[in-house]
């Protein structure tokens, strides 16, 4: 009897684990995280930001690419992508699933606070609504420079040759990027540059216009600790309003890669060229200079509007004697340091002996030099006109008129003659009391015909509708392709392809790879429509294998390396012409497709 009711209890409990069974299989749920590798930074340093769904017993129904990362000032977007895995267990008599699906955004802040939070994201997930968790990042000071103070593995400097200037007086302004000797920086570019909205503005060197080997580098010593000292620009500037004006900061984004102290050995010699690589992004720090005014112009002068100092002002005729009507050149040089965009012509005095034509402008060095054509009025003892000009002074903090010293020539009475401009604007000589006419008069006609009567009237006429409507295909196929920017960059890479020889036979043998190297990389990312000129080979050549196939990206990469071999190869001038037919070869065929 006893067993009787133990074989029905038993069967009891099989019946309720059968009934069971199906929801301990089958119970299901979406788990979303957020979080980041580091949460703890240096100012411009890259972190990763990683989003975490994971379905447990459930498919996800989620595309990754409707993902937007919030908006918060200052953090910027470097790359983004997404992976999945799957796994199965069986744990106690119960069998689940789980898919995980994981978004990584890599980021980098460049703002001033020491700690941001990236608040929580709305996710849709097979048709129900998620919110992620808030994740804080903090971040440490950088950059600063102080004694007595750990210094920084690399920053940039800026400086000036003044912190305290008036309106339009030129200064000098120098970007310089700062690493310490044992670490490595590569595939730097230029992320942003702040516009010189309250200056006037001329280059004077870029890092980025310079060959390789033309790139400067030094050793310096700063608070007792060596840097290399690399000048990323230099620029002669002169401000445009006064008060405090901040100086334009710059950013720059490489790879850094320091030494791996950890696997470091001296004396079994293990992991001495080991590095760590970091993608970072490296500001300037904020400058500003103090603009002074400029005073109140006194007396009616009219300012040239040029700061400087100790300007000279000189003259100098082409020869001391001339005739009525023959030109000659009157010379104007002023010595001194003058920026470019505030040359004007000095004021010219007294022309009512002479024709005088607007001169001609050189600079020289610190030379300024105005070449003026005056041409004399009347016969006797005449002085050339007098020539003023007005600057502010910054070392006697006054306003100068410089007036050149008097100059004359012997002026004879020429032939009964004038000059006259001809049809080309040239001078030339005809007897006055005569009538000259523009034509011989055998080629003047002597009856009148209306112009709508001749044929080359409406020749131009039918010329000029033509030209109109051929310039407005022109107009609409330029807009059309200004609009498609992935068809503008193939444009412009065909344009590439079909002066590659041309262009390689030009470069001399010490520069041929490198210009090989980089006339290769910027045909394929303009060929294949990349935006991002900042990315390196190894994803260039992803990009390519997803669009075309394996086949042709690792032709490509094998290019890549084809050149980098030859750099150090002791037969460089068959290599360069080996090169220049292969890849010749392979854009030939990239261009057919």
């Amino acid at each position: 009897m006893a067993r009787k009711k133990q074989i029905k209890i038993g069967k009891f409990l099989i019946y309720i684990f059968l009934i069971f069974l199906p929801f301990s299989i089958l119970h299901s749920e979406i788990i979303v995280n957020a979080y980041v590798d580091n949460n703890t930074l240096k100012r411009g340093e890259s972190f990763t930001y990683i989003i975490s769904i994971e379905g447990k017993n459930e498919k996800l129904n989620f595309s990754p690419d409707s993902l937007k990362f919030p908006t918060i000032k200052g953090l910027k977007v470097l790359n983004r992508y997404s992976s999945s895995s799957h796994s199965y267990s069986f744990i106690n008599g119960k069998t689940s699933s789980s898919e995980i699906l994981k978004i990584s955004f890599v980021l980098v802040y460049l703002g001033n606070r020491k700690k941001i939070v990236i608040p929580g994201i709305t996710i849709k997930v097979n048709k129900k609504l998620y919110q992620t968790n808030e994740v804080e990042v903090y971040f440490e000071e950088s950059g600063k420079i102080k004694a007595g103070k750990r210094q920084e593995d690399y920053f940039i400097d800026t400086t000036v040759s003044k912190v305290e200037v008036y309106e339009f007086e030129p200064l000098f302004l120098n970007y310089t990027l700062y690493i310490k000797p044992d670490i490595r920086v590569s595939n730097i570019n230029l992320t942003e540059k702040e516009n010189f909205d309250n200056f006037f503005v001329h280059s004077i060197y870029d890092i980025f216009k310079q060959k390789p080997e033309d790139i400067i580098s030094s050793l310096r010593k700063i608070n007792g600790v060596n840097y290399r000292e690399i000048p990323i620009y230099r620029y002669e500037i002169a401000p445009s309003k006064t008060g405090r004006l901040k100086l334009p900061s710059i950013s720059l984004q490489g790879i850094i890669s320091r030494p791996d102290n950890f696997f470091n050995d001296d004396f079994f010699n293990f992991g001495r060229d080991s590095f760590v690589p970091k993608r970072v992004i490296i500001i300037s720090q904020p400058k500003t200079i103090n603009v002074k005014p400029l005073p109140p112009l006194k007396n009616g002068k009219s300012f040239s509007g040029i700061v400087s100092e100790n300007l000279k002002l000189r003259s100098k005729p082409s020869k001391g004697k001339a005739k009525t009507g023959e030109g000659i050149t009157y010379t104007i040089t002023l010595e001194g340091k003058v920026f470019k965009d505030f040359i004007k012509t000095p004021e010219v005095k007294s022309k009512t002996y002479f024709e005088i034509y607007e001169p001609e402008i050189k600079t020289k060095g610190n030379k300024t030099i105005f070449k003026y054509l005056i041409i004399p009025k009347i016969s006797g003892n005449l002085e050339l006109p007098k020539v003023s000009f007005t600057y502010f002074d910054i070392k006697k903090n006054k306003y100068i008129t410089l007036e050149n010293e008097p100059q004359k020539i012997v002026v004879v009475k020429g032939e009964e003659s004038l000059f006259l401009p001809d049809e080309n604007g040239n001078l030339i000589k005809v007897r006055s009391g005569d009538i000259y006419f523009l034509k011989p008069i055998r080629k003047l006609k002597a009856s009148f015909k209306p112009v709508f009567y001749q044929t080359w009237f409406w020749l131009i006429i039918f010329l000029s509708v033509s030209l109109f409507f051929i310039k407005l295909l022109f107009v609409y196929k330029e807009r059309r392709i200004q609009k498609d920017k992935r068809l503008k960059r193939k444009i412009i890479a065909s344009r590439m392809a079909k002066k590659w020889r041309k262009e390689a036979n030009k470069n001399k043998e010490k520069d041929f790879f490198a210009f090989a190297y980089n006339f290769l990389f910027e045909y394929l990312i303009n060929k294949f429509g990349i935006d991002n000129p900042a990315i390196t080979v190894e994803q260039l050549v992803k990009i390519i294998e997803r669009e075309t196939d394996q086949n042709l990206s690792e032709n490509i990469k094998d290019m890549f390396n084809r050149i980098e071999r030859a750099k150090f190869s002791p037969d460089k001038k068959a290599d360069r012409e080996e090169l220049i037919v292969k890849i010749g070869l392979l854009i030939d065929r990239m261009e057919r497709g």
